[in-house]
Order: structure tokens, then C-alpha cells, then sequence
């Protein structure tokens, strides 16, 4: 089952958090009842207001925030 935090591996949007992808891309796909993935199809019409807000700006779309945790060895 799909959430906001699964990353895609396929497609246009390859390697995005669900979150981040454009709403606009997934109400395309459930517009055409593009079926091709079906737990995406699935997540669409499970948060499909939620979608909706993000598109029309009412909902703000998730900032990414990645902090690279390096560990240094100083021999």
C-alpha cells in the first residue's frame, strides 16, 4: 500500500517521494483510469482531496528536507 512517504521507482517521477510528485501528474493518471500501477491508482483515489488542496494551492506540498549524516575518520 502506497503513502506519502513511498518513493516511486518508475516512471516519469522515478526516485520522488509520492508527497513531491506534481499533483497535477497524479490527477492526470486517475483521470485516464490509468491502471498500469495499480497501488498508485489506489493511493490517488484514496487521497484524492488531499491531492485536490495541493493542486489548487490550498494544501502546501511537503519540503524535502534531506541532511546527509557523513562520519568522518581522522587515522
Amino acid at each position: 500500500m502506497y503513502t506519502d512517504d513511498t518513493i516511486l521507482t518508475t516512471g516519469k517521477y522515478r526516485f520522488t517521494l509520492l508527497c513531491r510528485v506534481p499533483p497535477e501528474y497524479l490527477l492526470n493518471l486517475y483521470t485516464r483510469k490509468n491502471k498500469a500501477n495499480l497501488e498508485l491508482y489506489e493511493y490517488v483515489e484514496r487521497n484524492l482531496s488531499l491531492i485536490e488542496a495541493r493542486a489548487s494551492g490550498e494544501v502546501e506540498i511537503p519540503v524535502l528536507d534531506i541532511t546527509c549524516k557523513k562520519i568522518y575518520l581522522f587515522l
